[in-house]
């Protein structure tokens, strides 16, 4: 069933992208910048745990594959978070992608789906990994984050 929802999310983000104008042209180029961001969702703390977690923070996309972020998140049962990750991305032809987030000071590695909209000015990601050390707990992934890009005009269209 989480296959499923995933599935139809990123297929429905590919469409919006294509509605954009921006589906068969999209690439690593497309992000290139600061992206404010927003998370929800929930995450495994422990071998059969779960909390709700929400976060923000910004991320910077250099248009080669590579980005940097830092920001602050709350967990339901963990409390206040702050750090820094780092990370590589994949953009396609078609809008949709792959990241991979190493948060900084954890030790864990995120594998996430993204989707490039309004012409790079907004990238959508699905966190597709991790589970627990003792498998797969419903509901332990369902994390999803929307980035906009920060100062967008004509004039600074490179940041």
């Amino acid at each position: 069933m989480r296959i499923l929802f995933v599935s139809l999310m990123l297929a429905s983000a590919c469409l919006y992208a294509q509605d954009q104008g921006i589906g068969n042209g999209c690439s690593n180029v497309m992000l290139k910048g600061n992206y404010g961001f927003t998370i929800t969702g929930t995450r495994p703390i422990g071998p059969a745990l779960v909390e709700q977690v929400v976060g923000m923070g910004v991320a910077r996309y250099d248009g080669n594959g590579h980005f940097t972020q830092t920001g602050n998140s709350h967990g339901s049962v963990s409390g206040d978070y702050s750090g820094d990750g780092f990370g590589t991305y994949t953009v396609n032809a078609n809008c949709s992608g792959t990241a991979t987030l190493t948060l900084s000071g954890v030790g864990v590695t995120l594998n996430l789906w993204i989707v490039v909209v309004d012409q790079g000015k907004e990238v959508r990601l699905v966190v597709r990994t991790p589970v627990t050390p003792a498998g797969p707990v419903p509901a332990a992934n369902l994390t999803i984050a929307i980035a906009r890009k920060a100062g967008v005009s004509e004039i600074y269209s490179d940041q």
